[in-house]
């Protein structure tokens, strides 16, 4: 008995989540098997796999340029010729417009990386650029990109805004319009074809809906 405690056992006050000496051993069973269950839960894939934003795979002065556009491009007309092959905008622009279109215009072709971005392991959401696929739509390798745009308005993203996927097993999509989901490994690998150019790759852990 505790001192002034008439009545009440010394294992009342041990702490709970530890058995006495004479706890049988389904206790501690029972405890392992809660922990492993935790491991295995939706809280600890996310933490395994913490969500990213496109824009965390951008080198700080790319960043800027893109959140910087010149403002005379917004006078270029729809479907112009600057529109639709994204050159130089007019030959009239001054030294300070021409710097900054210059540096705009880099950074829409970047491929610089992230270098800490090797080897991480990241679940990000995009839409699907399919690069080999068949008639049911089972696709075996994209692109994984932020948005679809072709003008110089709305630009197609640049190289490190693209991302390389090959699948261990063809994923089948309902319509390239949906987004999806992925988690895996980000690797730093430049990729160039026919439809565009990638500066980073993914090994894929899983890819579903960006609505499930």
């Amino acid at each position: 008995m505790i001192p002034n405690s008439p009545g009440v056992p010394h294992a009342a006050f041990l702490p709970t989540r530890l058995p006495t000496r004479q706890a049988p051993l389904t206790a501690w069973l029972g405890m392992l098997l809660m922990a492993l269950s935790l491991l295995c839960s939706p809280l600890a894939n996310a933490e395994e796999y913490p969500e990213i934003d496109w824009v965390d795979l951008l080198p700080a002065d790319d960043l800027e340029a893109l959140e910087n556009r010149p403002d005379f491009i917004n006078n270029i007309a729809e479907g112009s010729a600057a529109d639709l092959d994204g050159s130089a905008p007019a030959d009239d622009l001054n030294l300070d417009q021409q710097a900054a279109w210059q540096r705009y215009d880099a950074a829409l072709k970047s491929t610089r990386t992230r270098p800490e971005f090797d080897g991480r392991k990241v679940k990000i959401p995009g839409f699907v650029v399919p690069l080999e696929f068949d008639e049911q739509q089972n696709v075996s390798e994209f692109f994984l990109v932020p948005f679809f745009g072709a003008c110089i308005h709305v630009p197609p993203p640049p190289p490190n805004q693209i991302i390389h996927v090959v699948l261990s097993a063809p994923y089948q999509m309902a319509s390239i319009a949906d987004p999806v989901w992925l988690t895996g490994t980000v690797r730093l690998q430049q990729t160039a074809n026919d439809l565009g150019a990638s500066a980073y790759s993914l090994d894929v852990k899983t890819i579903k809906p960006y609505y499930d």
